[in-house]
């Protein structure tokens, strides 16, 4: 039952992602793309902190060992959600999950090199339909075709958003999962936010806000909230109970849920992204059966 809510979480987690990248697209038109993010960022670490302090209090912040988080936040968050929104900046998010279908890989890789995990035939399957399932989710799509160059830059992105999920869970595993979510989201904003900010003195934020209309708003809100800080939030908890390696291969079936939110808001239904997702589906469920008749490698 625990890895059922495990999987539930990861799940909620690309749903909220999903969700944020229509607004994202929308504000990508308008403006900067390391400005949305640090803007966004900043709003983000706000709302999750609030919620933090609620729920925990000011003993647990005052405990929790800010330095090694906001680094790894910083670097794994920060540095390589900044990457993934120039991707989607060059060309569209379909850039971005093609470079998100090859995450299970460099997840395993990590929990191989820093965890010792042992690999058998079905997981390596499993790691392998997922991924195909994931690249006709996002092949068979109509939200415009892939950059090459979007592409090469989104691949580190992958492989630090894998190693800061890793690490946030494990060497801060004394704490909750909202904490590691919360001071891993300032420690990208700070990152992001403190020296775009210093380069670009010359932003005028008060007439950048007022010049804001409704929809807008809205969208830079969806995009904080659901697009980093929730799902944050429950994706750092769906890391901590399956491992990187597990978790990530929920990340192929994004493409399924932003088709979603697109159908919800008058588009078009596309059949072969629900008939990938079943493949993502099964990669995961042949990745989390539990016996050990399969071949050790």
């Amino acid at each position: 039952m625990s890895k059922l809510y495990s999987n539930l979480f990861c799940i909620s987690a690309m749903i909220l992602w999903a969700a944020s990248f229509p607004a994202k697209d929308i504000l990508l038109k308008i403006w900067d793309p390391l400005f949305l993010y640090a803007f966004g960022l900043v709003i983000a670490s706000l709302l999750t902190l609030g919620i933090w302090f609620f729920f925990e209090g000011i003993k647990e912040i005052r405990k929790f060992p800010w330095i090694k988080a906001l680094i790894i936040g910083g670097i794994g968050f920060g540095v390589g959600g900044s990457f993934f929104i120039f991707a989607q900046s060059l060309s569209s998010a379909v850039t971005v999950a093609i470079a998100a279908a090859f995450m299970p890989i460099f997840a395993t890789v990590i929990e191989i090199i820093m965890d010792g995990r042992s690999l058998n035939v079905r997981f390596i399957i499993g790691v392998f339909i997922s991924i195909l399932g994931g690249l006709v989710m996002t092949l068979g799509s109509d939200g415009g075709g892939y950059n090459a160059l979007g592409l090469l830059i989104a691949l580190p992105a992958v492989i630090l958003f894998a190693w800061a999920s890793r690490q946030i869970t494990k060497s801060l595993s004394g704490f909750s999962n909202l904490a590691q979510g919360s001071i891993s989201i300032l420690g990208a904003g700070l990152a992001i936010s403190i020296p775009y900010f210093a380069l670009n003195n010359g932003i005028d934020m008060g007439q950048i806000l007022t010049s804001l209309d409704i929809y807008q708003v809205l969208c830079i809100l969806i995009f904080a909230a659901t697009g980093i800080s929730i799902s944050q939030v429950l994706w750092i908890k769906g890391v901590s109970q399956l491992g990187i390696a597990m978790a990530s291969i929920h990340m192929n079936s994004a493409p399924f849920y932003v088709m979603l939110f697109v159908f919800l808001l008058g588009g078009s239904w596309i059949w072969v992204q629900f008939w990938a997702l079943i493949l993502v589906v099964i990669g995961v469920l042949l990745t989390q059966i539990e016996n050990s008749k399969f071949i050790r490698i």
